[in-house]
């Protein structure tokens, strides 16, 4: 898709010398989706860069997803993100997939033109931006990814194209953690296991929604007690969480830490190129993100 690159600091002129139509946009997700950070980002993107539109958050009960994904034409909606827990299942609702979304198996994006939905996985390019942006390269390194759903899968494929190895796979579910490593690649090991791997990897990737001990006792206390000797990175997805236990993991052995604004910012602007086609600069999502 064609597309024009606005740097930061352009005037009101210059940008509005794109005509784009008015167009809007929304989050579909279960109860967190209030708490997510994607409505006042690209509200307030769009505001600076004089595009025309709209950007709303809707909480959908899993028995009404297919409706949901329906009302979304009818609603005249031109985009949509996806957040958990429907990045897998909202798949079934697609008239097309992406390259990328067909191999993870699941979707974070959706296109709307001509009454026709394509799922899209922009989690990728902000997980690849992400490692690109700190400087860590993963080829042939020892890997560590917690978690089992759709944004778990985005970092395996990723972790795969970076080469990698090997990448342990790890979750609450292991019949689950077995299935997307037979799929996409890694080994996947239990929970009892984790420190008979972590002395040996160089990247520690957290994709569970769990940051705190308020939000899952059992994983932050695996956590707590993980005793890695050798890692360089420790990378959580989620963001803003006080208490973070994957932070005090990183400070407690002098690793280096991140968390997912770096990586929202990069897929946000890629969701917003197949969106509108006017590509904005991640640095312009970091400066919104950074303002709420």
């Amino acid at each position: 898709m064609d597309s024009e690159e606005l740097p930061i600091g352009r005037r009101k002129t210059d940008y509005e010398k794109i005509k784009t139509p008015v167009h809007s946009f929304c989050i579909l997700g279960d109860e967190r989706v209030f708490k997510a950070k994607s409505a006042t980002m690209f509200t307030a993107v769009m505001r600076n860069a004089y595009l025309e539109g709209a950007y709303v958050p809707y909480q959908v009960h899993p028995r009404h997803l297919g409706e949901a994904m329906k009302a979304l034409n009818i609603l005249n909606m031109a985009g949509a993100n996806v957040t958990s827990p429907y990045k897998e299942s909202a798949i079934p609702w697609m008239d097309e997939l992406s390259e990328a979304a067909q191999i993870i198996g699941s979707i974070n994006t959706i296109v709307i033109k001509k009454d026709q939905r394509k799922g899209y996985n922009t989690n990728a390019i902000g997980i690849t931006q992400a490692f690109k942006s700190v400087g860590f390269n993963p080829a042939n390194k020892p890997a560590l990814v917690f978690g089992t759903g759709g944004a778990a899968r985005a970092v395996v494929f990723v972790l795969k194209w970076f080469k990698a190895d090997p990448i342990f796979v790890v979750g609450r579910d292991h019949a689950k953690a077995q299935r997307l490593v037979k799929k996409l690649g890694g080994e996947a090991i239990a929970l009892e296991d984790l420190n008979q791997v972590a002395n040996k990897v160089n990247l520690i990737f957290n994709t569970t929604s769990v940051s705190t001990f308020e939000e899952g006792e059992e994983l932050a206390g695996f956590v707590q007690n993980l005793t890695p000797t050798n890692c360089d990175l420790v990378f959580d997805l989620n963001y803003h969480k006080p208490n973070n236990i994957w932070q005090n993991l990183a400070q407690k052995h002098d690793f280096d830490f991140r968390d997912g604004l770096i990586t929202l910012a990069h897929q946000g602007s890629q969701t917003l190129a197949l969106w509108t086609g006017t590509t904005i600069a991640p640095k312009e999502f970091l400066l919104a993100l950074s303002s709420t």
